[in-house]
Formats: C-alpha cells, sequence, structure tokens
C-alpha cells in the first residue's frame, strides 16, 4: 500500500467515525413517532343492535325465551297437580308462592351483573306469581282473601325492591301495574275491599319512596291516583250506608280509619321528605296534599256526621295537625331552608288543619268565634313577630268568620238588593265580626305601622281593611235607610239609590282624608276604585230609576267626591310642592 493509499484509507475512517457520531446525537434529540390516529366512531356509525341495547345476543335471547317458556309450564303443572288434589291446597299454594319468590331472587342475583337478563326473570315471575294468586284466591278459592293479600304484598314488595336495588325501572313498572290491577280486582271480587285498599295505600307508599330515592316519579302519580279513587269511592258508600240510603256491609268505623290512614301515610312521607331529605315540596306533594285532605279528611268529617260520633277525636287529630304544621314551618324548616316552598307548604298546612279542626268541633256561633278568636291572634302573632304569613292567615280566618256570621251577604244585599226585596240582616255575630274585624286591622297599624316599607307585605293589612270598610258602609246605608221611615221589602227605592249613592261619595272622600296618615296610607288605594263603583252603580241603577230629583244629587254627590277626593288625598307636603311650583318663577323651565 502506498503512502496516498494509506492516508485515503485514514480519511475514509475518520468521515464514518464522523458520521457515526452525527447518527448518535441525532437518534439522541429525535422524538419518539406517533401511533397512527384512529378517528374516533360517529354517533351514526354505531351499531344499534338488539346486543348493544340489551348486552345479550340473540342466540342468549332465544336461550332466555325458552327457559322462560319452560318456567310458564311448570307454573301450570303446579296448578294442575293442585287442583286436582294430588297437593293439598296449603301445600300447592306455598309451592307456588315460594317459585315465584324464587324467581324474583334470581333476578335480584343475576341483574347485579346482566340487567338485561336480569328483568327477563323478573318478569317471568310476574307472569307466574299474578295469574297464580288471582285463581288460588279467587277462582279455586284455597286460601282466605287475608292470606292471599298478604302474599301479594309479598311478591310486590320483593319485586319493587328488586327494581330498586338493581335500578332496573322496567322491573319496576312490571310490577307496579300488574300489582295495581290485581289488587283493585281482588278487592271487589273477594269483597274485602278495605284490606285490599289498604294494600294500595301501602303499594303508594313504595312509590313515593322510589321516587325519592330512583328519581322514577311517574310510578307515584298512578298508584296515587288509583288509591284516592278507590278510598273515596268507599267513603261514599260507607257514608250512604250508615245513613241507610244504600245496602251494604261495609264498616264506617273501618272507612274512616282507612281515610285517615291516607292522611297520615302521605302527609307523613312528605315531613319524611322536608326534614330528612330536606327537599321542598314538589308539585306530587302539593297535590296529592289537597287530595288527601278532601278525599281523607273529608271522607272522615262525613262518616262523622253520618254516624254521630267521632267528631271531637277528629277535631283533636287535626288540631295537632294543624299546630304540628305552624311549629315545622316557623322553625325546623324556616331556620334550615329559609321561606321557600317547604315553608308555606307546612304553614299552609297549619292554617288548613286548623280550619278543619274546628269545623270538626263547632257550628253556628262557636265556630265563627272560634275563626274571629284564631284571627286576632294572628294579627296579633304576626304584627309582634313581623310574621307576614301569619298575618296573611288572618285574613283567611275573618274573611270565613265574615261568611259563616252573614256579614258577607247582607253587605252584598245593601249595595245591589232591590228595595222591594227582603235583604239579609248582619245581627250580632255580624256585627262582632266586623268589631273583631275592626280590632285586627288596628292591631297590625298599630305594631307595624310606618315600619313596614315593602308593598307586598302591607297586602294583609289593606285586605284587612277591605273587610272593614264595606261593612261599615253597610251600617251606614241600613242606618240611613231605616231613618226615611221604611225598609226594604217597603222602602222607596229612588230614595235608598240616593243613600247609596251619597253613602258612596262620603266612603271615596273619607278614605281620602284618612290615607294623609302614613298608618293608613294603603287606603289610597281604595279611593279611586271606589269613586269607579260610584260611577258604575249612577249608570246601572239612577238612571235606570229616571228620577231627576235622584239624578240631581247623585251626579252632584258623586262629582263633588270626584273633585275634592283627590284633593283631599295629598299630603300636607305633596300640596306645599304643587302650590309653589304653581307661582310664577318657581318653574324651572322658563
Amino acid at each position: 500500500m502506498t503512502q496516498n493509499d494509506r492516508q485515503l484509507h485514514l480519511r475514509i475512517e475518520a468521515l464514518e467515525d464522523r458520521l457515526t457520531k452525527l447518527e448518535t446525537s441525532l437518534a439522541a434529540g429525535r422524538p419518539e413517532p406517533e401511533a397512527p390516529t384512529v378517528p374516533a366512531p360517529s354517533p351514526l356509525d354505531e351499531d344499534f343492535s338488539i346486543t348493544s341495547a340489551t348486552g345479550m345476543t340473540g342466540t342468549h335471547m332465544v336461550f332466555l325465551l325458552g327457559r322462560s317458556i319452560m318456567v310458564l309450564g311448570g307454573a301450570f303443572l303446579l296448578r294442575f297437580t293442585t287442583e286436582s288434589g294430588v297437593l293439598p291446597p296449603l301445600v300447592g299454594f306455598g309451592l307456588g308462592l315460594t317459585y315465584g319468590l324464587v324467581l324474583i331472587g334470581l333476578a335480584n342475583r343475576v341483574g347485579r351483573s346482566q340487567t338485561g337478563e336480569g328483568i327477563v326473570h323478573g318478569l317471568t315471575g310476574i307472569m307466574v306469581a299474578f295469574p297464580f294468586l288471582y285463581e288460588t284466591i279467587v277462582t279455586l278459592k284455597l286460601v282466605s282473601p287475608i292470606i292471599g293479600g298478604l302474599a301479594l304484598a309479598l311478591l310486590t314488595g320483593a319485586g319493587l325492591f328488586t327494581a330498586w336495588q338493581r335500578r332496573m325501572r322496567l322491573l319496576a313498572w312490571g310490577f307496579t301495574i300488574p300489582a295495581l290491577g290485581l289488587t283493585v280486582a281482588l278487592g271487589f271480587a273477594t269483597g274485602r275491599p278495605i284490606l285490599f285498599s289498604a294494600l294500595l295505600l301501602a303499594m303508594g307508599a313504595g312509590t313515593v319512596l322510589l321516587a325519592y330515592t330512583r328519581g322514577w316519579h311517574l310510578k307515584r302519580w298512578l298508584v296515587a291516583g288509583v288509591v284516592n279513587l278507590v278510598i273515596f269511592r268507599l267513603s261514599v258508600m260507607a257514608a250512604d250506608q250508615a245513613t241507610g240510603t244504600s245496602q251494604g256491609d261495609l264498616s264506617a268505623a273501618a272507612v274512616q280509619n282507612l281515610c285517615l290512614s291516607l292522611m297520615a301515610v302521605y302527609l307523613g312521607l312528605f315531613v319524611y321528605r322536608a326534614l330528612v331529605q330536606g327537599r321542598g315540596a314538589r308539585a306530587f306533594d302539593v297535590a296529592q296534599s289537597v287530595a288527601v285532605l278532601l278525599i281523607g279528611f273529608g271522607g272522615a268529617l262525613r262518616l262523622t256526621e253520618a254516624t254521630g260520633s267521632g267528631g271531637q277525636m277528629l277535631g283533636l287529630i287535626a288540631l295537632l295537625a294543624g299546630v304540628g304544621g305552624y311549629i315545622l314551618a316557623f322553625t325546623v324548616i324556616r331556620q334550615k331552608h329559609g321561606r321557600g316552598r317547604g315553608f308555606f307548604y307546612f304553614a299552609s298546612l297549619g292554617l288548613v288543619f286548623l280550619l278543619l279542626s274546628s269545623r270538626a268541633t263547632a257550628h253556628g256561633t262557636v265556630l265563627s268565634v272560634i275563626w274571629l278568636s284564631l284571627g286576632l291572634a294572628m294579627a296579633a302573632l304576626g304584627g309582634r313577630f313581623d310574621r307576614v304569613t301569619l298575618r296573611t292567615h288572618s285574613v283567611v280566618y275573618l274573611l270565613l268568620a265574615s261568611v259563616q256570621t252573614g256579614l258577607f251577604i247582607s253587605t252584598i244585599d245593601a249595595f245591589t238588593a232591590g228595595a222591594d226585596t227582603t235583604w239579609h240582616q248582619p245581627g250580632l255575630m255580624g256585627v262582632a265580626a266586623l268589631v273583631a274585624t275592626a280590632g285586627a286591622a288596628f292591631i297590625l297599624a298599630r305594631l307595624r305601622g310606618e315600619r313596614e316599607t315593602n308593598r307586598w307585605r302591607k297586602a294583609p293589612r289593606l285586605l284587612t281593611l277591605l273587610l272593614v270598610v264595606p261593612g261599615l258602609t253597610q251600617l251606614a246605608v241600613m242606618a240611613l235607610v231605616s231613618l226615611t221611615g221604611e225598609s226594604p221589602p217597603t222602602a222607596d227605592p229612588q230614595i235608598v239609590a240616593a243613600i247609596r249613592t251619597g253613602v258612596l261619595s262620603v266612603l271615596a272622600i273619607g278614605l281620602a282624608l284618612l290615607a294623609r296618615r302614613p298608618v293608613l296610607q294603603e287606603l289610597r288605594w281604595l279611593v279611586y276604585p271606589v269613586l269607579v263603583l260610584g260611577l258604575a252603580k249612577i249608570v246601572v241603577e239612577d238612571l235606570r230609576l229616571g228620577n231627576p230629583l235622584g239624578l240631581f244629587f247623585a251626579f252632584g254627590m258623586i262629582g263633588g267626591a270626584l273633585i275634592l277626593a283627590p284633593r283631599f288625598m295629598r299630603r300636607p307636603q305633596e300640596s306645599k310642592v304643587l302650590e309653589e311650583s304653581k307661582v310664577p318663577g318657581n318653574s324651572e323651565i322658563q
């Protein structure tokens, strides 16, 4: 090898070393190759097959169908052996019940991992158990209605518990609808409607709990509607039988207990929802509360009146419920959740139950005195502790007392009845109701007065004044008519019309003057309605009578009221500002 060749060889080796080092450095700094990106499947590309929907292949479903048919065949074999006497009746019934429970248990166990298969087992159990129960109770009469009812409750409870535990909504519907229909059918077929109505009530409680824990709301509406209808029908039948208008063997006491149970179960669940779960009242709670008060308490009250016994106990129950509703609303619910739906719900329950309690235990004058006392008490408590809810309830009690005493109808007669008809008179209790209502208005004005700034919080005081003002004007009309020497139905229609117009005109002016005081500023809202009422009265009554002299006085009085009332309604400060604005040079725009 020549010298040149040796140098060339050395240069090539140096070049190879440099290339090796360069490749090594590039390999150290080069990022890892990215994995090929696979586009996500579009929702339109998904396979909406039976397998993806149920988690089972078609072959598996055919297998389950065949097994379910074999299970049904075994149920018919069990019925044959029991009906033919091969097995004793109680043994056959027990085996059939066990057969259904085993299928429900299998649905529970399998549903832990395979929901679709668990539902199939549960539906198979329904097809086996419910027809078997009807046949053994009604057709074959192998067991008594009580034992059959207990078996029905056991199967339904086990099925709904399985559906709740494994979150199988379809299975819950599968047990609810057949059990609902079978319970109603057994109640009529066995002649034991009270027993199976109690089972319906238990089912209603179960569906409410399913709604609270799983959010399955629709089933409770369905079951509650059926329960309400059945118990309402039973209460009507029992009341008719107690009064002798129809024949039957329903126990009035048992039906009354059923009515009270309807009220206790649903209202108890609503209390549980508010206190334990801390949730407010929803549409179902309000609607079903109204239903159970009308059907439950109303049915019990009707049976009490029909039988003539149990009224005091019913009144005591309602009294305790009313006091409890107020306590829950103003203590626990208000402190935890504020003035939300739950607060108004329980406060309204307190109001309704106190009204029902007094209605169940008292009548006539005594009932009027109770409602007037409640109205004054609520006004005092609401004003003292600044509770607008209690002040509103005070108006409700006073309004009902006005209706009960006849003050309401006599006020209407004083302004609308003809002079040739007999008017209703308020009587002593009507005057007492008017005095009590005026006292409530004074209490609210005295305790709250100018401290109330919110317009809506002033509403109870305005409503109370709306009860007082018509009553006072009624007394004025009747007194002036009596001064003429005649009284309806022999009074002069033209004189009566003029008196009414004059009273309304003076009333508008008087309200305007009283509204100048801060504590009675709500009366400002009544001035213009009274003026409008006076004008309408002239058109309807005075013009119809057509007496020129009477029309002269009518138009003069209402015209004077239209001029004076707005002026008198202005406060001194407002009048001063208005007068200063009219002086030349004081206007802001020259």
